[in-house]
């Protein structure tokens, strides 16, 4: 036999009153909650570009009040931030097929997330010299000889490092992901075959746990729900017996 169950929610919610609004960027970064959005809303600084002006190089650039862009726009009103969607998910979907045929039987359990997006591979900026392990996306630091999207370090490190980077639109992406939850091998041992051991039911599982994505729309490699590398898959054997 086969049988399909489906689950389905769709989430919408709007923030209606604030008590204390923020009036700050920061503020707004911190504590996202504004009139008109959700209340899991994502708000980001708009990145824009790399500073190649001397005493500035290589140092990050953001949006501020009117356009005006420069380094540190942490202070200026909220009215500077982007709207990069939610970190909730608006729409879950649950399928749970299982089918049997004599003494076999199989379960697939599958769930879609989407709708939201996430903030990942964040691309902070360094101050002087850093003492720590430096992370790999600095192998395209910006240089005047190769201006890129990534903060310079070295002799091209920031002098002042604010929230910014931490809270970019760059670092926004889409958080939407088809997974498999686990799949169950089943089959019941015959009850002719127990009738000289004294049991009178003995069923044999396999279990495999969290296997691969089947999709995620992001294309960055960092799995939606971890923010960074996906939970090991694990697999489990069993024998159930009924004396």
């Amino acid at each position: 036999g086969w049988s399909t169950s489906f689950t389905f929610s769709h989430n919408k919610n709007e923030v209606t009153e604030v008590e204390n609004p923020s009036s700050k960027a920061y503020e707004l970064t911190r504590n996202p909650y504004r009139v008109g959005y959700p209340s899991s809303a994502i708000w980001s600084y708009r990145f824009a570009g790399i500073s190649d002006k001397e005493g500035e190089k290589g140092q990050t650039l953001w949006y501020g009040d009117n356009d005006v862009v420069k380094h540190s726009v942490q202070g200026n009103s909220i009215d500077i931030l982007e709207y990069s969607g939610q970190k909730d998910p608006v729409t879950v979907m649950g399928m749970d097929n299982r089918f049997s045929f004599k003494n076999f039987s199989l379960s697939i359990l599958m769930a879609y997330y989407g709708g939201h997006k996430m903030r990942a591979q964040i691309q902070e900026e360094t101050m002087g010299m850093t003492t720590q392990a430096i992370p790999s996306y600095f192998v395209d630091a910006w240089t005047p000889e190769k201006p890129t999207n990534v903060p310079g370090i070295g002799r091209y490190s920031s002098t002042s490092k604010g929230p910014e980077s931490y809270t970019s639109n760059i670092s926004v992406h889409d958080a939407d992901f088809l997974k498999i939850r686990n799949i169950v091998f089943g089959y019941d041992v015959p009850e002719r075959w127990l009738k000289s051991t004294g049991l009178n039911r003995a069923t044999i599982r396999f279990q495999i746990d969290n296997p691969k994505a089947l999709w995620v729309k992001n294309k960055i490699g960092v799995d939606p729900e971890t923010l960074g590398l996906r939970n090991p898959s694990s697999f489990i054997l069993g024998i159930n017996i009924n004396l």
